[in-house]
């Protein structure tokens, strides 16, 4: 639904240059951090090693990218959480807005953002309770 969206404000000329635009930078700044964590001069260590092994997530990313700063990872951390809430919450609106607009009901609407809340709020849990180390 966000797609077709854009497209309808943008049109369709516009709205696919950024699309496009916005997959190459995707791509770039994936591979930049494959670059970083992955590789390794010597064939790719056999295939399998890693360059920084001590790289688990995103935050550690950020900390060594930035000259091992920690606010640089407190920042990546907020920032990835940041992300996650809106995400989640554009799905919830977008499928209470579906929903809404397939029973023409306003009542029909919160509950289908309760619906939508205790899902994506749900699946949000980890799988399990081990603290990563």
């Amino acid at each position: 639904m966000a797609q077709t969206w854009s497209l309808s404000v943008l049109g369709w000329v516009p709205g696919l240059i950024t699309m496009i635009v916005a997959g190459i930078l995707f791509w770039i700044t994936s591979m930049t951090m494959w670059r970083f964590i992955m590789v390794r001069t010597q064939a790719w260590q056999q295939l399998v090693g890693r360059k920084y092994p001590q790289i688990r997530d995103i935050c550690d990313f950020g900390y060594y990218v930035f000259g091992k700063s920690k606010i640089a990872y407190e920042f990546t951390g907020f920032m990835l959480l940041a992300n996650n809430i809106m995400l989640i919450g554009f799905h919830i609106l977008t499928g209470a807005k579906i929903l809404n607009t397939l029973s023409d009901h306003s009542q029909c609407t919160i509950v289908f953002n309760v619906g939508f809340i205790t899902r994506h709020g749900t699946s949000q849990f980890p799988a399990n309770s081990d603290v990563a180390e």
